[in-house]
């Protein structure tokens, strides 16, 4: 029995039985149309070596991240990931290793996301870790479950005697840092805090600010550790020249104005979708009404919008890594204005189809999903057993304390992240792009014109003789799928199928549990569904 075949164990039948609410079209609808004639899989361009490690979460560890409760940690290490990230986001910024504990300083003028962590995030971290949060925590969970860890030094508020310090404690530790990422959306500023825009008013400033920090803390890390700056990633949402406020203005400034330094190896870039970004102001309180437009722009965005965001890092920063440390399910209106908001089948989607763009360039070596919350709501990946529902609920940040039954469920996305750290999984990893041939564009009504996304979309994992392929079909019709081509007739495989017939259904109870299919030539690929084919050559 897999990881994964254990987690879908664990899951309630009355979350199970939830996913099956009749939605846009029903498994049963799907495969009556399966008379089309099918579509060929072929690989598309040469295969390509993966890293040993490039796909984990984002652990904003005062937050919502119970690390000392021992369940908690056996359910991380279910789920298999490759990489966690200390302290995670914005907390970066903020954490004091002294403590162990988050500092936003007391500027009652500070923007709306200032104001936030300091009356909200800070006591509630407080409350969840009264003895604050240490990196060697961390460093011993990936320990224990062979991951590796992405340290994110605080540029913001310690001192550089204090960074080095810290990372000379991590040597002492017996944990010498590979991977540094140096801070935190300095490019945002706390949506342009004025005070944290004055530590970080351009690239050149914060380059300088950066280089500084990496050179005090250069004795403690590796010979070879990778070295990551900040990109702002401005091309996800707006084109160049097309911003309209003061921090797009800035943002597009920052990109414009980066390049590349011998001193790094790589550059960083958070790609936030959100529905309200991709389908414009309003499309949130529209649901369910408005789902038939809402969805194709928020995978119009996540498809064609992550591409020509990597693709634009690419260009100004060549020779760099692209390391994607946060991306996945976040909206901000739900965050800082409490508008509710529920992870369903079409954030399920937006994360697979996210994975596989991602995937499409070589450049991203390092990608930590956010996050790893036990809260249950949009952002989480566990919820504590016997904790209330916490469906339609806005976004919290702060802890919740412990798990009342004392164990935590997978949710969300994590079924199908688990999935993919499980098949790339190296050493000896590969990556093949795969052709779906027969696939149609589906054309967005977002907000950036032009935007749109391929119903169907594939990729293969190789490591060693193991094979996994991946089939999305994001779109609402059903396909038949030829994989000969791919999967010789001699091949033990095996087939599992995750749907979402119902796309606007909550899954914050439960991650979809995968089931069975038989495995042949052709396969049925239902509306919504990822179908996950594995066998050895």
């Amino acid at each position: 029995m897999t990881e994964l075949d254990r987690i879908a164990k664990h899951l309630s039948r009355r979350a199970v039985l939830a996913l099956g609410i009749t939605g846009w079209m029903t498994a049963e609808a799907a495969h009556a149309q399966g008379a089309q004639s099918a579509m060929r899989l072929k690989a598309d361009g040469a295969e390509r070596a993966m890293p040993a490690r490039w796909l984990g979460y984002n652990t904003p560890a005062n937050y919502d991240i119970p690390i000392e409760e021992p369940a908690f940690r056996d359910a991380v290490k279910a789920l298999r990931p490759h990489y966690l990230r200390f302290p995670g986001g914005t907390v970066a910024n903020y954490y004091q290793p002294e403590t162990g504990q988050l500092d936003f300083g007391d500027f009652p003028n500070g923007s709306d996301y200032r104001k936030y962590l300091q009356k909200q995030a800070a006591p509630a971290a407080r409350k969840l870790h009264p003895k604050g949060v240490t990196v060697e925590q961390y460093i011993d969970l990936c320990r224990e479950m062979g991951a590796e860890l992405v340290v994110v030094p605080n540029l913001e508020t310690s001192s550089l005697a204090s960074q080095a310090k810290w990372f000379k404690a991590m040597n002492a530790h017996g944990f010498i840092p590979r991977d540094v990422e140096m801070g935190n959306e300095f490019y945002l500023a706390l949506l342009m805090d004025p005070v944290t825009l004055a530590i970080f008013p351009d690239w050149k400033t914060t380059l300088a600010r950066t280089k500084a920090y990496t050179d005090a803390i250069r004795p403690y890390i590796a010979k070879d550790a990778r070295i990551a700056v900040q990109s702002a990633s401005s091309k996800l949402h707006v084109p160049y020249g097309d911003a309209s406020t003061p921090r797009q203005v800035h943002e597009a400034q920052w990109d414009r104005d980066m390049a590349p330094a011998p001193w790094f190896e790589a550059v960083t870039s958070h790609l936030y979708p959100t529905i309200e970004g991709s389908a414009g102001p309003g499309s949130l309180k529209g649901l369910p009404g408005n789902a038939e437009t809402v969805y194709p722009a928020f995978l119009a965005r996540t498809d064609d919008g992550f591409d020509r965001s990597i693709s634009a890092t690419v260009a100004k920063m060549p020779g760099k890594e692209i390391w994607i440390t946060e991306w996945g399910a976040f909206e901000p209106s739900s965050t800082l204005a409490g508008v509710p908001v529920t992870f369903d089948g079409m954030w399920l989607h937006m994360i697979t189809r996210g994975l596989l763009a991602q995937l499409r360039h070589k450049e991203v070596t390092v990608s930590t999903h956010h996050a790893l919350f036990a809260q249950g709501n949009l952002m989480s990946t566990f919820r504590r057993d016997g904790a209330p529902d916490q469906t339609g609920r806005a976004n919290d940040l702060g802890g919740a304390g412990g798990s009342p039954a004392g164990g935590y469920s997978p949710i969300n996305a994590a079924g199908v992240i688990a999935w993919f750290c499980e098949a790339s999984r190296g050493p000896d990893a590969h990556y093949q792009r795969v052709a779906v041939q027969g696939s149609n564009r589906i054309a967005a009504a977002s907000t950036v014109a032009g935007e749109g996304f391929r119903d169907l979309e594939a990729g293969m994992f190789r490591v060693g003789r193991a094979r996994t392929l991946f089939v999305h079909n994001a779109w609402k019709t059903s396909v038949q799928l030829d994989i000969s081509d791919l999967v010789g007739s001699d091949a033990q495989a095996t087939t599992d199928l995750i749907e979402t017939p119902n796309l606007l259904a909550s899954l914050q109870r439960a991650t979809p549990t995968p089931r069975a299919v038989t495995t042949a030539s052709r396969l049925v690929a239902p509306p919504h569904s990822l179908l996950r084919i594995r066998w050895s050559a």
